[in-house]
């Protein structure tokens, strides 16, 4: 008998519509539905299979679930699993991998065009009841460097060439994609960030990323450019770029995700007036479990079969080279 253990701190009813579904699609196994790690200490014991977000895992999980086989991330990052000390090697790791392709590229567009129309001022000036025109910049001709190309990269390019911008790949590997209008290796990146307007940054976080945006990388940025992170916010040197920002080397940065989320009330990018900050957010959507079933559906039939070498989105530990 298969041990599922869900846990996430969704609110009700959204949590209960993947114990609903995972208990309707396969009764044969044992399901179980915790909203944090604290509720789901009388089933770590028994779980062979743990469905979750990576940011609420600890280490004690595994230390304290010595069944665990499998587990399923929710997002398309692994990191929060697979750099945790007790993981061991045969524990199998899938995420959610091609899910967020929509709803994060949206979010970078909509992060570009409110930094490029102002909007994070107006809605300053409209709480002062201020009436302040200010001159937008257009995205059509501006160049875009998408800083790692997997299936949101693909999405954004799409995006961001239906509205007439000039966009740049920059990626592992390179292969066709609709939309990129030419491509980069990191041997190129030192040369080609002063040609960019945007910086969007997709990379996934691992060992050998980890603030890859470092003050030289992020300083050859020209003044009117702006930075948007919609990746993980351990890719950056987050105070080399809070100095940059300060002195208006950058014209200003979208941030999706910071070094320590929650971010600290008394961080200095709360305050500055050409950052614009959201919760983590651009990857949750309405429709998200209705994206999330197939993978899940897929691998328990593959993990209950016995074939795990068949299951969606397998990610090898430490170091996943997988795209976002």
């Amino acid at each position: 008998m298969v041990n599922a253990l869900i846990i996430i701190d969704y609110p009700e009813p959204l949590s209960s519509e993947y114990l609903s579904h995972m208990r309707e699609r396969f009764p044969d196994i044992t399901t179980n539905l915790a909203v944090s790690i604290t509720d789901a200490e009388p089933y770590i014991a028994a779980a062979d299979v743990i469905i979750t977000f990576p940011r609420l895992m600890t280490d004690d999980v595994f230390r304290k679930g010595p069944s665990i086989r499998w587990i399923h991330c929710l997002t398309t990052g692994t990191d929060g699993v697979d750099d945790l000390p007790s993981l061991k090697p045969d524990i199998l790791v899938t995420n959610s991998h091609g899910i967020h392709r929509d709803s994060v590229s949206e979010h970078a567009i909509l992060l570009m065009l409110a930094l490029s129309r102002h909007l994070h001022d107006h809605v300053r000036f409209k709480e002062k009841h201020r009436w302040t025109p200010i001159p937008a910049r257009l995205l059509h001709g501006k160049h875009v460097g998408i800083f790692g190309v997997g299936v949101i990269g693909e999405g954004l390019a799409s995006r961001a060439k239906a509205m007439g911008m000039i966009v740049h790949g920059i990626s592992r590997v390179q292969r066709r994609v609709g939309g990129i209008d030419k491509w980069h290796t990191w041997s190129d990146v030192v040369e080609m960030m002063p040609q960019l307007d945007y910086v969007v940054v997709l990379m996934p976080l691992t060992p050998r990323t980890r603030g890859i945006f470092d003050a030289k990388l992020l300083g050859r940025m020209k003044p009117t450019a702006y930075f948007i992170n919609v990746a993980r916010g351990g890719l950056v040197d987050e105070k080399a770029l809070i100095d940059l920002l300060k002195k208006g080397k950058i014209a200003g940065a979208g941030l999706d995700t910071v070094i320590e989320e929650p971010l600290q009330e008394d961080s200095p990018l709360w305050d500055l007036p050409n950052v614009i900050i959201t919760p983590h957010n651009a990857g949750r959507f309405d429709e998200y479990a209705k994206y999330v079933f197939p993978i899940l559906d897929e691998n328990m039939r593959c993990f209950i079969a016995g074939e795990s070498s068949n299951m969606i989105n397998l990610v090898e530990h430490r170091d996943s080279l997988l795209q976002r």
